[in-house]
């Protein structure tokens, strides 16, 4: 498993890209990144799914998209163990970012 915990947008800094995609080396294929956006959500009800449609989500996306990454979001609050284990198994890397 590869995670890189990042207390800023991954996309809107070169460093952080290029730091991802020499962890992810080498390249076989577009890399899956799961963008865990948990820690953004701080204060909002774990049935509250507006988070999908916030600019700040779909920003980060289509940057980590134009980088070569296949993206996808999640909240992970909510999810068991290992329901989020199988989930998380079909990423090459994960991306949790605080705020």
């Amino acid at each position: 498993m590869k995670l890189l915990l990042s207390s800023s947008n991954l996309a809107r800094s070169s460093g952080m890209i290029a730091a991802l995609q020499a962890l992810l080396l080498p390249r076989p294929r577009r890399w899956r990144i799961c963008h865990i956006i948990t820690a953004g959500l701080a204060g909002r009800p774990a049935a509250d799914l507006s988070w999908a449609t916030e600019p700040w989500v779909a920003d980060e996306e289509r940057h980590l998209h134009a980088h070569g990454f296949l993206c996808q979001s999640l909240d992970i609050a909510g999810w068991s163990g290992a329901a989020l284990g199988e989930h998380l198994a079909g990423f090459d890397a994960y991306s949790a970012m605080a705020t």
